[in-house]
């Protein structure tokens, strides 16, 4: 995957919150707190873990 493509998945999921709800995403270990702080804005995806990416990689594909 290509950075746009990372960037653009992550945004679709932690931006997307009628598809991708909190309780949902929390079941792949994300920490709901902070999959929070992502979505208001109050964190900068661009900052995020690999291992955060890694799941939100997993959370977007099991969906499509």
């Amino acid at each position: 995957m290509q950075k746009e493509e990372l960037i653009n998945t992550v945004n679709e999921v932690v931006f997307n919150d009628e598809k991708y709800t909190q309780y949902y995403v929390s079941k792949f270990g994300i920490n709901q707190g902070n999959f929070n702080n992502y979505r208001n804005g109050k964190r900068n995806i661009e900052g995020m873990q690999l291992k955060t990416v890694l799941k939100l990689i997993d959370v977007y594909n099991s969906k499509q």
